[in-house]
């Protein structure tokens, strides 16, 4: 697209000015139609699929950064095998984990993504129980994408699974 100025007239009289600019809504219009949600690039990025078939046919998108307490009716989600991801949740890990520790899914994988899909990424897995230990440890901050479900075992660096395949390799 060319830049309009006014050294040869005015783009809008006898120019293409009005063309111009429908062509930067046109593409500016594309991008943002066809940019994919950190929701879903961020765990597939990392070889999490949302929802996988036999484990997980269904996942919940939750955003718990309000100041209200809301969020909270909407994550008694635990009773369902559906995947969860939370978006703008790290200030609130402590009472996700208590949820889930209250409906008895301690053992629930999590996995926890700052920096998704850049070279800064810094990733902390592990389940209900260990996961706040594992933020710790691996220094974790904001931005950063929860993922809530057995879907985890997929993660690139998840090493059960690794085991397994190797084990179905042979």
């Amino acid at each position: 697209m060319e830049g309009c100025s006014f050294k040869g007239g005015d783009p809008f009289v006898f120019g293409r000015g009005s063309e111009e600019i429908n062509t930067l809504k046109l593409s500016i219009l594309k991008q943002q139609l066809f940019r994919i949600s950190s929701s879903i690039g961020v765990p597939g990025a990392s070889g999490i699929p949302v929802t996988h078939r036999g484990i997980s046919e269904s996942f919940w998108l939750l955003q718990v950064q309000l100041k209200t307490e809301n969020y909270l009716k909407t994550l008694q989600q635990p009773k369902s095998n559906a995947t969860v991801v939370i978006l703008m949740g790290l200030g609130k890990l402590k009472e996700i984990v208590d949820i889930y520790k209250r409906e008895g899914k301690s053992e629930t994988l999590i996995g926890v993504i700052q920096n998704g899909t850049l070279a800064t990424e810094n990733v902390a897995l592990g389940t209900i129980n260990t996961i706040i230990d594992e933020v710790k440890e691996q220094n974790i901050k904001s931005p950063a994408v929860i993922v809530i479900g057995e879907v985890v075992k997929f993660h690139k660096y998840y090493p059960s699974l690794i085991n397994e395949w190797n084990y179905s390799l042979n």
